[in-house]
């Protein structure tokens, strides 16, 4: 937390600044015993949860309150450090991607994985009603606990091991700030920024006619299939 200057958190907006840049991030779902966070600005496309805070006596930190805003801008603090190594390591980190996903193409995980982002996708449609208004705290707990719970047990299911696994895929890569994250959150964050550089480079370029003011089309700089 010593990088964090200037926390602001107004309703389930956060700002924090980090070494002179202003990180914006969402807090969708805050409650006790757990707290989500989404950064938003200056990147975007990953969110974080923590769960029960374990204290002396078996008892719980609640994450209502000034100990849930440190956590929350400590998880949004993550999320940048991490989406910054990501842009920074880009290149490498996505030439890296195909070898794990190699790994885990065996039918039982592939079934596994898709069940997992099927629950993922629910979660975020939950998420959404919840920041929307159209679904209360209780009915959001309700709908998410036995979601998360099967997330848990999918995770325990996937061989081989899916966190030593991309340990080991990404050990060339030392200091990649994603201790602190959940293994499949960072793999689904380089699955998204794949799609996206794949999505860049299949758009047509621009160029200038030999007329003014004409735009045409260049296929013939298109990148080759």
């Amino acid at each position: 937390m010593n990088d964090l200057e200037n926390i602001k958190i107004e309703g389930e907006h956060i700002e924090i600044e980090i070494d002179g840049v202003l990180v914006h991030g969402i807090i969708p779902n805050r409650s006790h015993g757990e707290i989500e966070v989404r950064i938003t600005r200056p990147y975007h496309g990953i969110m974080h949860s923590s769960g029960h805070n374990m204290v002396q006596f078996w008892q719980f930190t609640s994450y209502i309150g000034p100990k849930g805003d440190v956590r929350a801008a400590s998880i949004l603090a993550d999320l940048y450090h991490f989406c910054a190594y990501v842009e920074a390591h880009k290149t490498a980190l996505l030439s890296t991607l195909p070898e794990f996903d190699t790994a885990l193409d065996d039918p039982d995980t592939i079934v596994i994985k898709q069940r997992m982002r099927t629950i993922l996708q629910k979660l975020k449609s939950h998420n959404f009603d919840l920041s929307s208004g159209s679904m209360d705290s209780v009915q959001y707990q309700q709908q998410i606990a036995p979601l998360k719970e099967e997330m848990k047990n999918l995770s325990y299911e996937i061989r081989p091991d899916i966190y030593h696994l991309f340990m080991a895929s990404f050990q060339a890569y030392e200091g990649l700030p994603m201790g602190r994250l959940h293994v499949q959150t960072a793999l689904d964050y380089l699955t998204t920024v794949r799609r996206r550089e794949s999505e860049k480079e299949a758009k047509p370029h621009l160029e200038y006619g030999s007329q003014a003011g004409v735009v045409v089309w260049s296929l013939s700089r298109l990148p080759h299939l």
